[in-house]
This record gives C-alpha cells, sequence and structure tokens, in this order.
C-alpha cells in the first residue's frame, strides 16, 4: 500500500470515529469505537483489532514540527468491546503510530 492510499485509508477511518456528541450514530455509518476526538487510527491485518491516539498533548520543540503531540494509545475490538489504554507519551511524528 503506497503512502496516499495509506493516508486516504486512515482519514476514512478516522471520519468514521469522530464525536457523536451523544447522538445514535446514523444508519449505514458503523459503529462508534472511540468517543471524542481521535488523532490517528490503525487497523490491525486481520481488522479484528484497532489502535488509535486520543487525550494529545501539543508539544512544542526547536526541532519539531508544527502539530506534533504526544498521546494515549488506545486498542479495542473492532468487533466491539471497550477500549484499553496501552501507552501513554505516543508521538504523533511518523515512528509513533502511523
Amino acid at each position: 500500500m503506497d503512502r496516499l492510499t495509506g493516508t486516504m485509508l486512515a482519514a476514512a477511518l478516522l471520519a468514521a470515529c469522530s464525536a457523536g456528541g451523544g447522538r445514535e450514530a446514523p444508519a449505514g455509518l458503523g459503529a462508534m469505537r472511540a468517543p471524542g476526538r481521535v488523532r490517528a487510527l490503525l487497523a490491525s491485518a486481520d481488522g479484528r483489532w484497532l489502535a488509535w491516539l486520543d487525550g494529545c498533548v501539543e508539544v512544542q520543540g526547536r526541532f519539531l514540527p508544527p502539530g506534533t503531540a504526544t498521546c494515549d494509545l488506545q486498542v479495542a475490538p473492532s468487533g466491539g468491546g471497550g477500549p484499553a489504554r496501552v501507552a501513554r507519551a505516543v508521538t504523533t511524528l511518523p515512528h509513533g503510530a502511523g
């Protein structure tokens, strides 16, 4: 998968996890897995697990690009079930979770 295809897939998955404001999702949009704002979303190769970054705090540094943040890494089964925080202070830089 090239980088553009991966970026487009991630954007589509992020849209599926957008904040619902406590409302039910309209029919056909799937099920909410991550309440609130999600910074990055990744699916396992078999599609059974979802991982995302949330609870992000922007960090600034002389050599960091704008928009860099540290976040909590959450994981949940794609078929349903609550998320589990598996790591804190995960960077949004490409080597972190993307």
